[in-house]
């Protein structure tokens, strides 16, 4: 069985690492970019890397929308094949304890994310309940970023 491998960016704080180290699947590996990179290493450098190992999931904030220069975090992991999980501001934005409660809330979920095809893209964030105060966490399989089929209508009679 291959180990589940999970990368965070620098917009997450190493210190979920050790808290969800202690939930994952034995053998897990953890990393975060000021870990086995340094701060503020250009994503065109890292995620090739992880790409030609193969097996990470990157979990990130970086939607790529702030990006002025070089390429967007999303566009290199499709490029590349690293699948990838796209924090919401939402939840980015709530204390670090309701953001852990997120995460370990869907880890089981966020560990078969490792399981499929490599380079898909998918969302966390927040659901609003009825009420509008009360809220729950979710994952969403994003396909907006693949190539639609064409739908081309079948030839008419003749």
């Amino acid at each position: 069985m291959n180990k589940k491998k999970f990368f965070f960016d620098e917009c997450l704080g190493a210190a979920l690492l050790p808290k969800l180290k202690a939930i994952a699947s034995d053998g897990s590996i953890f990393d975060h970019v000021h870990l086995k990179y340094f701060q503020g290493i250009k994503d065109e450098v890292w995620i090739p890397q992880l790409g030609a190992e193969g097996g990470w999931l990157v979990i990130t904030t970086d939607k790529g929308r702030q990006s002025k220069s070089g390429s967007k975090l999303p566009e290199l992991c499709l490029q590349f094949g690293v699948t990838h999980l796209l924090v919401s501001q939402g939840v980015h934005r709530k204390k670090s304890t309701e953001k852990l409660e997120a995460f370990v809330g869907l880890w089981t979920e966020i560990e078969s994310l490792t399981d499929g095809k490599a380079g898909r893209r998918f969302h966390l964030k927040i659901k609003s309940l009825k009420g509008g105060k009360t809220h729950m966490y979710e994952i969403v399989d994003d396909e907006s970023h693949r190539p639609k089929k064409s739908r081309k209508k079948p030839p008419g009679p003749m």
